[in-house]
Order: structure tokens, then sequence, then C-alpha cells
């Protein structure tokens, strides 16, 4: 049962946030009845959301109408999150990030759940380019997941970095000392805490073998959806022309996200585009186009996250202070540290526990998604599977 399964249950929760939207959409209802047939199952939910979202009535004249509103909603989703990103100029961050893997988690889940309640006729072809797709839309999911627990791992260095430098203070904060002497200073504790900042600064620029792996994945995410939007339009089929645009929405996403974590000119080279004639073609080539700038523009620091830009810039300043101070003397390094841990320290410790907690949550969108598409595939086998030993039409 749906209710013994909290994470199955959530994600099926998430399809009734856009019910209202949808309501607008239909002119005819089925028999509440029929929502019903399956509820043994843990299927009520879904079948509620997907009898709603696909009416198997519909006639060929009513589709084009249709299906210019489900492009009409992607298109208010896409403008709203550009302008949430114009507010200030920035879009690859960990807020605007975590709300697009929301947006395509939920729409998502909404298509896959319509496997429940439509009796799918089998069909191979986009039934095996659906699972080709979602194989590797998992394949990406899981390199991002790697990207993420480096970055995470990576803020570990930080705090490592920030109580080696609190055990050398020389005085409590805030008390003046006119003189130092060389007992002041526990250099083997400086260099452990420069030797910890200098690697974080080297990881933040390093995604080895991913990177190559990941633009190839996105290549072969982003082929497919030209095709996807043609067979949909040719088959008449609104459940194919839904699962497009889901297609569209999680490719879209984590597409930014690769921006965002990984540095790479493969990335940059892919070409993102739809037909003009699409009505959210133009808002995909802009949000496509304002994330390539920004990578172009912080390519110097091979840091791409913004979040994460302030943090190295005062890493990076606080890594020269240390390194000017064990050159010169170690007077002028006590006095360095002092300072720094009167002025910038506890700030660092601050920012560091909020990028931490930005990239759990990032993270833990990315979790969900990966999860959604793995119940998704579980959902159409077992309709498939059910649909072999049952001929009946499922719902009369």
């Amino acid at each position: 049962m749906i209710q013994n399964d909290p994470k199955t249950f959530s994600y099926f929760c998430s399809s009734i946030r856009h019910l209202c939207y949808r309501l607008s959409f239909q002119s005819t209802f089925p028999s509440w009845v029929h929502m019903f047939r399956h509820h043994s199952h843990g299927n009520f939910l879904s079948s509620l959301c997907g009898r709603i979202h696909f009416q198997p009535t519909a006639t060929s004249s009513d589709l084009p109408q249709r299906f210019n509103k489900f492009d009409e909603y992607l298109r208010l989703q896409l403008e709203n999150l550009n302008r949430e990103g114009e507010v200030d100029g920035k879009l690859l961050r960990c807020s605007w990030l975590a709300s697009f893997l929301a947006i395509a988690l939920e729409d998502y889940v909404e298509d896959a759940s319509a496997f429940c309640s439509l009796d799918l006729i089998y069909d191979e072809t986009w039934i095996l380019e659906y699972m080709d797709q979602s194989a590797r839309m998992l394949d990406a999911c899981n390199v991002l997941m790697e990207a993420l627990s480096r970055l995470q791992h990576g803020l570990l260095l930080v705090r490592h970095a920030w109580y080696a430098l609190a055990d050398v203070k020389i005085f409590p904060l805030g008390e003046q000392r006119d003189e130092c002497t060389r007992s002041d200073v526990n250099e083997e504790q400086v260099s452990v805490a420069l030797k910890s900042l200098r690697k974080w600064m080297h990881v933040q620029g390093s995604s080895e073998g991913h990177l190559q792996k990941l633009s190839h994945i996105m290549q072969h995410m982003i082929n497919p959806l030209d095709e996807l939007h043609k067979r949909s339009i040719a088959k008449e089929s609104e459940l194919l022309y839904s699962l497009f645009l889901a297609n569209v929405r999680v490719v879209l996403a984590l597409y930014m996200l690769s921006l965002a974590l990984l540095q790479e000119k493969g990335l940059l080279s892919l070409n993102l585009s739809f037909p003009h004639a699409i009505s959210w073609a133009s808002t995909v080539s802009g949000l496509v186009q304002m994330g390539k700038d920004e990578v172009n523009r912080q390519k110097v620091m091979n840091l791409c996250l913004q979040d994460l830009i302030p943090l190295y810039a005062n890493v990076q300043e606080l890594v020269c202070m240390i390194e000017q101070g064990l050159e010169s003397n170690r007077v002028l390094l006590s006095e360095i540290i002092s300072e720094w841990l009167a002025e910038s320290g506890h700030n660092l410790s601050l920012q560091t526990d909020q990028i931490a907690n930005s990239l759990e949550l990032l993270r833990a969108k990315l979790d969900e998604l990966f999860n959604a598409i793995v119940l998704s595939r579980s959902l159409l086998l077992d309709k498939l599977g059910g649909s072999e030993t049952d001929k009946s039409p499922p719902f009369g």
C-alpha cells in the first residue's frame, strides 16, 4: 500500500500540487468510480492524477489545443525561473537549481504516474526509448551526486583549517597586546591549516574523470528529444507529449546543474535548442545562454557555483596572508592570525555552514529526482507486466 511507503507517498502527493491547474485544462471527466479500480495496489493517488491529466476520450481535434496548453504551462514555469535568476543575474546557485529540480521532479512524477491509470498499448519504440532515456538520467544523477559529495567533503577541509587556526590564537579575541614572542605561534598548526585550505582550493577546480563521461551522457540525453517531440505529435498521444515535456524539464535541470558543478568545454558546446514555433523554445535558449555566460565569466577561478565564489575569495585571501606571514617572521604571522580570527574567522565559519546547508538541500532534491526516475521505470514495467496477464480494459 502506498501509505506504507513514505517516499512513494511523497512522490505521488507532489502531483496534487498541480491538480487545480490541471483541472482548468479539462472539459470532461471520467466517472469517479474508475479511480478506485486499482486502489488495492497502492495506485489511487497516481490514478487520480493520471486520469485528470490525460483524457483517453479526447478527440484528434482537441489535441493541438491541449498540447498548446501543456506548452504554455512549461513556458510559464521557465519564465518564472528566468525572472528569479534575473534578480541578481545569477542562475548557477544552489537555491535556483534546487527550485528547478523541484519543478522537474513534480512534473516527472505526475506524468509517470499516468502509467498506472491509462490503458497502455505496448509500443516497443517509445517504451525502449523511455527506458534508455531514463537510464541516462540516472547515470547523470550519479555523476552529479559524486560532484556534490566532492564539494561537501571539501567544506570539511575549510572547517579543519578554521579549527586549526583557532587553536593557535595568541590572545583572547578583543584583547590587545603590544609584543609577540616566538612561542606565541604553533607554526605546525598553521602549516596544517594552510595545507587544508590549499587542498580545498585545488579540489574546487578538479572534476577528473567525470567530465568526459557527463558530456557524453548529456549529449545522448539531448539527442532523442527532437524525435520524442515528433513521435508524440505523429501518434497524437497526450501521454507521449507530456513525457516529452517531462524529459525537457529534467534534461534542462540536469544540464544547468552540470554547468554549475563541473567545468568542461564539452558541456558548453552542447546544443540544447528546440524549434522556434514551440512557445517555450526561446526561454530555454535564454536560460541555457545565461548559464553558459556565467561559466565563461568564472572560468578563470575554475568555479561556477555562485554560492562558493565568495568563500573561495575569502580563503584565497587568507592563504596569501598566511604565506606572507610564514615567509616573513612569526610576529607578523601572529598578528595576521589574531586579526583574521577577530574579524573574519567567525564569518567564515557561518559562511561555510550556510553553504553546507545549501548543498545538502540541492543533494536532497537530486536524490528525490533519482528515486522518482527509478519509480517511474518500475511503474511502467509493472503496468506492462499486468497487461500481459490481464487482457481486459483497466477501466471497463
